[in-house]
This record gives structure tokens, sequence and C-alpha cells, in this order.
């Protein structure tokens, strides 16, 4: 959260006062994204709280769009794709760095790997990929089955059944 207020700060020239409504936003975002989560893991999902907590929170691109100035407000479609592009290579950096470990992977699958990570984070962190779901466990799912899609062509069986045998771990 507070990479992401550094990162907008830094892109939207924001002042203080906007950073300050900005992080409160925000964190009511991660506060209820976090408790989605912790349900996912827990296997103890409860639809009307999360509604609650999502209701709560609001959406914080609408909310923080009203704080910014017209100038900003300009601005502010770049400063979300140059987010989605961080979190994205993050994202894929991440899983290669398991998958290398884990898998074996050899220098020629390195970079089409982190490519293959790398499109399905980003797809899915601007909307391009949405799942049809009904919960955060079948959303998660729903994600490790894209990434499995896009690493078929670029895994042995071997690794490929390894990966799968990882996912169901998780």
């Amino acid at each position: 959260m507070e990479g992401r207020l550094s990162r907008m700060t830094a892109s939207l020239h924001l002042t203080p006062e906007q950073v300050q409504a900005v992080r409160d936003i925000l964190m009511r975002q991660t506060q209820a994204m976090s408790a989605g989560m912790q349900q996912a893991f827990s296997g103890k999902y409860d639809k009307q709280e999360l509604m609650r907590l999502a209701k709560g929170a609001g959406n914080a691109d609408e909310q923080i769009k009203a704080l910014l100035t017209p100038d900003q407000q300009a601005a502010f479609p770049t400063c979300q794709q140059e987010e989605a592009t961080h979190n994205a290579s993050l994202a894929a950096n991440q899983e290669l760095l398991q998958m290398q470990s884990t898998l074996g992977l050899t220098a020629e699958q390195l970079d089409r790997v982190y490519a293959a990570l790398y499109e399905v984070s980003f797809n899915q962190l601007t909307g391009s990929a949405k799942p049809n779901v009904a919960n955060q466990a079948d959303a998660m799912q729903w994600a490790l089955d894209q990434k499995t899609k896009a690493l078929e062509p670029l895994l042995t069986e071997t690794q490929l059944e390894n990966s799968r045998q990882q996912q169901a771990c998780q």
C-alpha cells in the first residue's frame, strides 16, 4: 500500500493533503482485500462480511479520482497502467524465482516463463482477463488455472506435473 502511494505521489504530484486522503482510501481497500484473502486461505468464507467490507471500502479508484485536480485526473490512467506493470513484474519475478528453484528451469525457459507469468498477471491486474466466479477461493483457483494454461507449452511434462503439485499444496 505504501509503495503504491509513493508511486502515485511521484507520478501525480500529490499534495500532502491528497497523500493522506489517498492513504486512508488505500488502507480501507487493503483491509477489505486482506479479510478476503484470510477467509479464502482459512476456508471459512463469509460472503456477507466480505460484501460489507467491500461496500465500506468503496471503489478506491473513483474515490481517488474525486480528490484529484483536472491535470492529475488526466494523468491517472497512465499512473494506473504503470502500477499494473510494476505489480505484474513483481509477481512474475517472484513466481519465476520459486519455479526456477523447484522445477529446474533451463536457461532457455527462463525468459519465456517470465513473459508468460507477466502477461497473465498483467491481464488479471488490468481486468483484461476476469474470472466469472462466486468467491475469492474460486478466483484464486481461476488465476492458478490461467497460469497453468500459459505455462503448458513452455514446461516439460515433468515440470508441469511438479508445478500442478505445488499449486495443489498452495
